[in-house]
């Protein structure tokens, strides 16, 4: 005697309940996963930043204890920066001053939560070609350019309190330094309507901060923008 079975299938209507479900539940993690990835994207930037920091302590041990120059200026078309050389519209990333201390300049200069918004300046749009994610804190660093554009090195040992005074920030894609709350260009906005010079609140509204004793944090804008932390006008000029 033989026996048949016969598979059930699902309804119309349980297939529906099971789509909900389904919607429902993706609903409810997509915002758990984006703030995930931005926690990690962050971790990311912040290990960045460590790095960039190193590579400031290493140059500052071969260079006399001085800090990096922010960039070293020969008209009309070279240019020594922190993580390359231009020269004539190029860019060499073994030529910068971080180079013989940081290897992958090209990826450790950019923030993984870079975003096209920060490349559009005066017009321009380079969103294929990021720049960098970080900034120097223009009290800490020199640059020679000529004329009034000239500052002198400075010694990190001369900084009173290293573990309270930034040296590295996240910031606009296009600005290589910040400047003091009230210095120049303070108030500059890009086409794109961002602050130029200034950290960026890249985080979900935090900056990654990195102080001269090499320990980072994340904070909003304003907790470390103001003149207690950027060593201004103690070591500013």
């Amino acid at each position: 005697m033989s026996h048949r079975t016969h598979s059930r299938g699902f309804t119309l209507i349980e297939l529906l309940v099971v789509i909900a479900i389904i919607a429902v539940l993706a609903a409810l993690l997509t915002p758990s996963l984006r703030t995930a990835r931005e926690a990690a994207r962050k971790t990311v930037c912040l290990s960045n930043l460590h790095q960039i920091g190193v590579g400031a302590l290493l140059y500052a041990n071969e260079h006399e204890a001085y800090a990096p120059y922010r960039h070293t200026y020969v008209w009309p078309n070279d240019a020594k920066m922190q993580f390359w050389r231009w020269q004539s519209g190029v860019r060499n990333y073994q030529e910068g001053f971080f180079s013989p201390y940081i290897s992958s300049l090209d990826k450790l200069s950019v923030c993984p939560s870079h975003t096209k918004i920060e490349d559009v300046y005066y017009g321009n749009p380079v969103s294929t070609d990021p720049q960098y994610s970080y900034a120097l804190n223009l009290a800490m660093g020199s640059w020679v350019g000529g004329g009034s554009f000239t500052l002198p090195p400075l010694k990190e040992a001369n900084v009173e309190q290293p573990s309270r005074t930034v040296y590295y920030s996240d910031s606009f894609g296009r600005s290589p330094y910040f400047h003091w709350p009230g210095g120049p260009w303070c108030c500059f906005k890009t086409d794109a309507g961002v602050l130029a010079f200034q950290p960026y609140p890249r985080h979900k509204g935090k900056v990654n901060w990195l102080f001269v004793d090499g320990h980072g944090e994340s904070s909003e804008r304003d907790t470390y923008y103001v003149p207690e932390f950027l060593g201004w006008p103690s070591i500013g000029s």
